[in-house]
């Protein structure tokens, strides 16, 4: 009694494992089944589908020929005075506008070609060690966030993405003309701001200013340092700087490396500020190949043809399964 109870579990096991290998082998074979039926469908078919292909690429040809690809500039800008949030705002504006197809505010902007803009949109450049290096205040920041997130997701958000030195705008627009000439149209709306541009007048009039006054020093410094030459126990009087020992000449002299490194600093700032929204890069009439309907059409209509031909013979195969299961 003992033994048979003890070999029982073994046989059902033995079967349960046989019924798991045939439902796996049955399953296998299905799988090769409808490969092979496929592989035997487009062989029977291969005319047919040899002729789907011609034509496909004939339509194809003929529309890239007579409708206008739709084409994206690049602008690689920056923005100046703190105008981020402002610069962002005009691109939001004008992509509801465009939404909205709001005619004659658009052609205000764009010119009679208005029709050409299709979409437009800005991203920031994520540059995270330009963003913590420009001064303490931002390495602060980010420290500050980095140790409440615990990750450096939080720098997607647009409240600190924007804060970045450059920025991309996208700007689609249909057809293969008048791309510099919209995208400049674009650039002198969102400059065209009076706050903005006083601000700039000031900066470049301060800036200026400051440029005019260290080289009056440095030619002061030259002045005393040539003079000093001459006479090596000058004594500056109240200033208590004396050339006797080279110390004081020492300190102007690396006073006036010290301006000339401003110098350079302001030229280079002056040369950015000519605008609120600078431009620094542009790239006109790209094609965005990551979309599908962007593809050449001469190899994705041939592909739609062959792929709506299949589905049909699909679904009457369906169909007929259906039916003899229901007769």
């Amino acid at each position: 009694m003992s033994e048979h109870s003890t070999k029982s579990p073994t046989n059902d096991d033995d079967i349960d494992l046989s019924v798991v290998f045939k439902a796996i082998k049955h399953f296998f074979l299905n799988i090769l089944k409808t490969v092979f039926s496929v592989f035997t469908f487009y062989y029977k078919h291969k005319f047919i589908l040899l002729g789907l292909i011609i034509v496909g690429t004939i339509l194809g040809y003929f529309y890239e020929q007579h409708v206008d690809k739709t084409y994206t500039n690049d602008l690689l800008v920056t923005p100046n005075f703190t105008s981020s949030e402002f610069f962002y705002s005009k691109i939001e504006t004008l992509d509801k506008k465009l939404s909205q197809q709001d005619s004659l505010f658009l052609k205000g902007i764009f010119g009679v070609n208005y029709e050409s803009v299709q979409s437009i949109e800005a991203k920031p450049v994520v540059d995270i060690y330009n963003f913590v290096s420009r001064n303490e205040t931002n390495q602060d920041l980010f420290e500050l966030l980095f140790e409440e997130e615990g990750n450096i997701e939080f720098i997607e958000n647009p409240i600190n993405s924007r804060n970045f030195k450059f920025h991309h705008i996208y700007l689609e627009i249909k057809g293969d003309q008048h791309h510099k000439e919209l995208s400049k149209a674009l650039l002198a709306y969102i400059n065209d701001n009076e706050y903005f541009n006083n601000l700039r007048n000031i900066t470049i009039d301060n800036f200026n200013l400051q440029l005019s006054e260290n080289k009056e020093i440095i030619n002061q410094i030259d002045s005393i340092v040539s003079y000093a030459q001459k006479d090596k126990s000058l004594n500056l009087g109240d200033t208590e700087l004396s050339f006797s020992d080279n110390s004081g000449l020492n300190d102007l002299l690396s006073k006036k490396k010290n301006l000339i490194d401003e110098q350079k600093d302001l030229e280079t700032t002056l040369v950015n500020l000519d605008e609120t929204i600078k431009l620094v890069d542009a790239n006109y009439q790209v094609i965005d190949n990551e979309l599908l309907l962007r593809k050449d059409k001469k190899k994705l209509f041939p592909l739609f043809l062959i792929l709506i031909y299949s589905l049909v013979y699909l679904l009457r195969f369906i169909s007929r399964q259906a039916k003899s299961l229901t007769s």
